[in-house]
C-alpha cells in the first residue's frame, strides 16, 4: 500500500495542469483519516498510514514552494527508507485476500491523501526536485 499509494501521488503529481495553489492554501495542514488495526498478514497498517500522512503534511506546508517541497521529500524518504522497505517487503508478501482488506481498510486514507495533495501536485508535480526526492517510491524495489 505504501509504495502504490505514493507512487500514485507521484504519477498524479505529473499533472499537466499547472495552476498553483492560492498562496493562503500554504502552510494549512489538516489531518487526514488514522489507519487503525493489527497488522495484515505481516503488513502494518498503522505505520503505513502514518507514513503517508507525513507525505501529506509535507506537501501541505510547502504549498507551491517546489524547491522546498522536493527537499523535504528527499528528507522524507531519506529518513524512513528501512521502514517504506520493511512495508514493501511485507506487502509483496500478502495473500490475495489479505492485500484486499489492507486495501479496505486504507482506502479513506489514500483518498485523503490525494485530495489533500492535489494543490501542491498541481504546482509542482512536474518539478524535477520534487520527481527526483520521489523517484525511490516508484522504482522496483531491491
Amino acid at each position: 500500500m505504501i509504495r502504490l499509494a505514493l507512487a500514485l501521488v507521484l504519477l498524479a503529481a505529473c499533472s499537466k495542469d499547472k495552476e498553483a495553489p492560492a498562496e493562503s492554501a500554504r502552510g494549512k495542514v489538516v489531518d487526514m483519516p488514522v489507519v487503525t488495526g493489527a497488522p495484515i498478514g505481516g503488513y502494518d497498517i498503522e505505520k503505513a498510514g502514518m507514513l503517508l500522512g507525513e507525505t501529506v503534511k509535507i506537501f501541505q506546508k510547502n504549498g507551491a514552494n517546489c524547491a522546498q517541497l522536493g527537499t523535504d521529500l528527499a528528507a522524507f524518504v531519506t529518513k524512513n527508507a528501512d521502514a517504506l522497505k520493511a512495508l514493501d517487503e511485507a506487502e509483496q508478501k500478502l495473500s490475495d485476500a489479505d492485500r484486499e482488506t489492507m486495501q479496505e481498510k486504507t482506502k479513506a486514507s489514500f483518498e485523503a491523501a490525494m485530495t489533500l495533495t492535489e494543490a501542491g501536485r498541481k504546482a509542482c508535480g512536474t518539478d524535477a526536485r520534487v520527481q527526483a526526492a520521489l523517484a525511490p517510491l516508484v522504482s522496483d524495489p531491491k
